[in-house]
C-alpha cells in the first residue's frame, strides 16, 4: 500500500489525502520538494518550487496576520487587508459586517494583547490555493480573553498576498 510504503520512507516530510468531486488522492511531500500523488499526477521539479513559494507567501501573509491582532498595529494594517475587504460575524446574536477601515478604527482602540501582556496563542488550520491569485487560510487566535476561528480569503494584488474576506467566530 502507497500510504505504508511512505510513511517508512526517512525522506517523507508529510503526506495528506485530498478528497472532493467524487475522487480521492493522496499527495506525499518529501523532505528535498518533490510531491508525488496517487493516482498519479505529474509534478515537475517548476511546478513544485511554484507551489512551495507561493505557500510561503501565504504562510507570511498569515504571520503578519496573526502580528497585527496580537500588537494591534494598524500602520502595517494596508499590508493585511485590502481597502475593500470586508468582515462577517455575529456578535451579540446579530451578524455584523464592517468594512475595512471600520475595522481598522476597532483595532485602533483596541488595547492589544501585547500591551497586556497576553500569552501569544495562533494556529493556521488550513491552508488552501485555489490559484496563483487565491487562496483560503482558516486560522484561530485568541484576542484577550476570547479565542477566534477565522476564515479569510486572500488574493494576491499586484505582488502582495491580501485579507478580501474575513469571516470570524467567536470559540470561546
Amino acid at each position: 500500500m502507497v500510504i505504508a510504503a511512505a510513511a517508512q520512507d526517512p525522506s517523507l516530510r508529510d503526506f495528506i489525502t485530498v478528497t472532493g468531486f467524487g475522487k480521492t488522492r493522496l499527495v506525499v511531500y518529501w523532505s528535498d520538494g518533490y510531491i508525488a500523488s496517487w493516482p498519479k499526477q505529474a509534478h515537475t521539479k517548476t511546478e513544485t518550487t511554484m507551489a512551495m513559494t507561493q505557500t510561503q507567501e501565504l504562510s507570511e501573509a498569515v504571520q503578519l496576520y496573526f502580528d497585527l491582532m496580537y500588537n494591534c498595529d494598524v500602520s502595517k494594517f494596508d499590508r493585511v487587508f485590502a481597502a475593500t475587504s470586508q468582515l462577517h460575524g455575529f456578535r451579540e446574536g446579530q451578524m455584523n459586517c464592517w468594512p475595512a477601515a471600520q475595522y481598522k478604527e476597532v483595532l485602533a482602540g483596541r488595547t492589544s494583547p501585547q500591551a497586556l501582556g497576553s500569552t501569544r496563542e495562533e494556529q493556521l488550520l488550513l491552508l488552501d490555493t485555489t490559484s496563483p491569485t487565491q487562496a483560503l487560510a482558516k486560522v484561530r487566535v485568541r484576542i484577550n480573553d476570547m479565542v477566534f476561528v477565522d476564515y479569510l480569503s486572500y488574493h494576491k494584488i499586484d505582488t502582495t498576498w491580501l485579507v478580501t474576506s474575513k469571516a470570524y467566530h467567536r470559540e470561546s
